[in-house]
């Protein structure tokens, strides 16, 4: 099976999957820009994306695919860090938060919910090997879940469902 796995999983992405992935296919393209959906306007600046994810090699391996289709990513391990680079001088203006929900000080719930409330348009995609009933309910206004393992087509397909909706 290929894909990025929970606690204990396989990381598998190919070089190949990374790079054939649709996601922000370029620095100045919205990710999906391959014709999907109605007309798109060329990007000023590269989609910043919060990458929160306390496995290190996951972390990594989602870092390069994201990067490798020109998202601008910064990572953390934790929430609390992810909060710190949120507040750092040259943090702040994310468009994507790419969250796993259980992790050690401050879960991925806890950001996207502080984030959201600062940042109204901000796309959240959740990422777990648990289910998506571990939101309580909260469900910020742009949002997707995806359920470990995956592959960089899921993720792609995600990302671009998630810049596809209509209230960018």
């Amino acid at each position: 099976m290929r894909g990025i796995g929970a606690k204990g999983g396989m990381l598998a992405a190919t070089r190949k999957e990374i790079a054939s992935s649709p996601i922000g296919s370029s620095p100045v393209a919205s990710p999906g820009a391959s014709g999907q959906s109605g007309a798109r306007l060329a990007r000023a600046r590269p989609r910043r994306v919060l990458l929160v994810e306390d496995e290190d090699m996951v972390r990594k391996v989602l870092t390069r695919m994201l990067m490798a289709r020109g998202f601008e990513v910064q990572a953390a391990c934790s929430g609390t860090e992810a909060m710190a680079l949120f507040a750092a001088p040259a943090g702040g203006d994310f468009d994507l938060l790419v969250t796993d929900l259980m992790m050690p000080e401050g879960g991925g719930l806890m950001v996207a919910r502080q984030l959201s409330e600062r940042l109204p348009n901000l796309r959240v995609l959740f990422v777990s090997g648990y289910s998506s009933a571990e939101t309580d309910g909260w469900e910020p206004q742009h949002y997707r879940f995806l359920t470990k393992p995956f592959g960089s087509s899921e993720l792609a397909r995600m990302i671009d469902d998630l810049f596809d909706e209509d209230t960018l």
